[in-house]
């Protein structure tokens, strides 16, 4: 009776263990992160088979999802769609199935929006201290990939005593326009960033928290 291991590090604090047997084998599985795969991020995992040396097996994966072998058992998991993938080992030799393994294919989380590195539980802020910021700026919360996210684009509505004034940027930053603009602001009118469109690591292009302050 063989035994048959896989060890899926997706750098997580958290772990999830699952066993089950046939007839022919049993199969140990350990995991982080709940058996989840991200799209547009390299997924590392830790295969290993007892009585097997890395070069003695074969790995698939399916649901649109390449696997490449590293080295000495370790590979990465280039996940392209939501949806379950599946990772089947077997023998290089026998072409018999060693072990399988269900992953959850996830996008990854939005990010955070936030003004500069200003991150105000209020929503009260200065000229000056927006002028300063210079622009917006993404965080991701509690996730453990280094995923790298890039803003498009995003409009920033100010409301005084007239009708609505609506500027946009392309990128980032405060377009000259938006910063000219700032400075004229009063206290007690009210700035708002809407519309901000952010291009994630898979393509993908999504809207994200809107940004609402009043100047004083």
């Amino acid at each position: 009776m063989k035994k048959f291991i896989l060890a899926c590090l997706l750098l997580s604090i958290l772990s999830f263990n699952s066993f089950s047997q046939n007839s022919k084998n049993v199969v140990s599985i350990s995991a982080t992160k709940f058996n989840v795969l991200y799209v547009g991020v390299d997924n590392p995992l830790t295969i290993a088979v007892s009585d097997y040396s890395p070069d003695k097996i074969t790995v698939s994966i399916n649901n649109s999802c390449t696997i490449t072998d590293s080295k000495n058992g370790e590979y990465i998991v280039k996940a392209m769609k939501p949806g379950t993938a599946t990772i089947t080992v077997k023998s290089s030799e026998t072409n018999n199935v060693l072990g399988t393994m269900d992953f959850k294919v996830k996008k990854i989380p939005d990010p955070i929006a936030h003004i500069g590195n200003i991150n105000k539980k209020d929503n009260k802020i200065t000229n000056e201290a927006l002028i300063s910021a210079g622009g917006i700026t993404l965080t991701l919360e509690d996730f453990n990939f280094d995923v790298k996210f890039e803003i498009v684009s995003f409009d920033m509505i100010t409301v005084g005593k007239t009708k609505p004034e609506i500027k946009t940027a392309t990128g980032s930053q405060f377009s000259n326009d938006m910063i000219k603009k700032i400075k004229k602001l009063k206290s007690e009118e009210k700035i708002n960033f809407e519309n901000i469109k952010v291009k994630c690591p898979d393509g993908e292009i999504r809207k994200v928290n809107n940004l609402k302050f009043e100047i004083i």
